[in-house]
């Protein structure tokens, strides 16, 4: 598998683009970021990348780059970037979904079917 990464910097608090590599990891495994650890200046990103391409695919945890003594960027493992983005599309549906349900804005089955073309 390549190291296919792309950087989750943050500018006037509005994401641009997001950075990822690697494997899948559970959520409660991800949610446990290790300041101590995980916190990495961008001068030592220059210095040896490689080592925090591993750091992302070991710990499965994300990183987060600094740049004078602020946080600029965010390193993390792809195919959680994009689970995360999947469960957050998802919850997005569900509670679009129960805004539809409470302003009544709601079909039969029946209705749903023939609209869909489902026997």
């Amino acid at each position: 598998m390549s190291d296919l990464l792309s950087i989750f910097v943050e500018s006037n608090s509005t994401s641009k683009q997001v950075l990822k590599s690697g494997l899948k990891i559970s959520k409660d495994e991800q949610m446990q970021t290790k300041f101590s650890e995980d916190v990495i200046s961008l001068s030592d990103l220059k210095i040896n990348p490689a080592k925090v391409i591993n750091q992302v695919k070991d710990t499965h945890r994300p990183i987060l780059l600094t740049s004078r003594g602020r946080g600029v960027a965010v390193v993390q493992n792809l195919d959680d970037y994009e689970k995360d983005q999947e469960e957050r599309a998802f919850m997005k549906a569900v509670a679009q979904g129960l805004m539809d349900v409470k302003n009544g804005r709601v079909m039969e089955l029946a209705e749903v079917k023939t609209k869909l073309a489902i026997d």
